[in-house]
C-alpha cells in the first residue's frame, strides 16, 4: 500500500467561536487557532459549538451573540 503525502486538509469539528463553550474564549485567541491550522495545511473550518439538551434554543442561540 503507498501512502500519499496529505498537504491540505479540512477540520470538521473545532470548537473555535470565541466563548461558546470548552474552545477559543477570546477573538485573539481564536485568531491565533486558526493562523496556526492555516500553517499546517488545514483549508476549511466547521463551527461545532456544544449544544445540551439542558439548554434552550434560545440560550443557545443569545450565546452565539
Amino acid at each position: 500500500m503507498r501512502v500519499a503525502d496529505i498537504t491540505e486538509f479540512y477540520d470538521l469539528h473545532c470548537h473555535f467561536l470565541p466563548g461558546m463553550d470548552d474552545g477559543c474564549q477570546t477573538p485573539e485567541e481564536t485568531l491565533k487557532l486558526l493562523e496556526e491550522q492555516y500553517r499546517q495545511g488545514c483549508r476549511g473550518v466547521a463551527a461545532t459549538p456544544h449544544y445540551y439538551a439542558r439548554e434552550s434554543i434560545q440560550s443557545f442561540l443569545d450565546r452565539r451573540e
